[in-house]
């Protein structure tokens, strides 16, 4: 399952088990340039097109405010969500922009990079989501290959009575050409 889907589980939670509320203005955030992101990425291995595997890991899950054993469950449902895991197609027009169509598909969500930083194999990157109508930030940073990604996840969310805080490990591999 995809991280967008996640999030929205994970709203839904939150807003029944506090009821809705009224939560802080975020921090407006700027958007990094096509032209920077793309700086980055010249000197770094691009992935290959095709179908992608996904498992996802969580490592890490809060919601400030909501009582324990309502986190419990929640954590449970999205770990069990996570586990399913989701494969994803990868098309040559979405390499266009390298790792930022790659890091686009994995979040499946209406998302823009503030920072975008490869060194190598490494990827230290942080965009900004919006899931329905809630905002937030996602940062990505670990290694990058042609076929196998290895990355760590850390979403914080906005809802109207908070925040979820969750930390994932995500690994994909190719599997083949795309099935779609």
């Amino acid at each position: 399952m995809r991280v967008v889907s996640i999030l929205a589980v994970a709203s839904a939670l939150t807003l029944a088990a506090c009821g809705g509320g009224e939560g802080g203005e975020a921090e407006e955030v700027v958007p990094m340039g096509e032209a920077e992101i793309a700086a980055e990425m010249a000197e770094t291995v691009m992935p290959l097109a095709g179908q992608y595997t996904a498992t996802t890991e969580l490592l890490d899950f809060s919601v400030p405010g909501v009582p324990e054993g309502m986190t419990d469950t929640m954590r449970e449902t999205v770990a069990g969500e996570l586990s399913q895991g989701h494969s994803f197609c990868l098309k040559e027009e979405d390499l266009a922009d390298g790792w930022k169509g790659f890091s686009e598909k994995m979040a499946d969500g209406d998302c823009n990079f503030n920072r975008y930083n490869v060194n190598g194999d490494q990827l230290d990157a942080e965009m900004a989501c919006k899931v329905g109508q809630t905002e937030g930030i996602t940062t990505l940073q670990g290694t990058l290959g042609q076929e196998t990604q290895d990355m760590t996840m850390r979403v914080e969310q906005n809802l109207p009575v908070g925040s979820v805080n969750m930390t994932m490990r995500m690994q994909t591999t190719r599997t083949g050409d795309c099935t779609e």
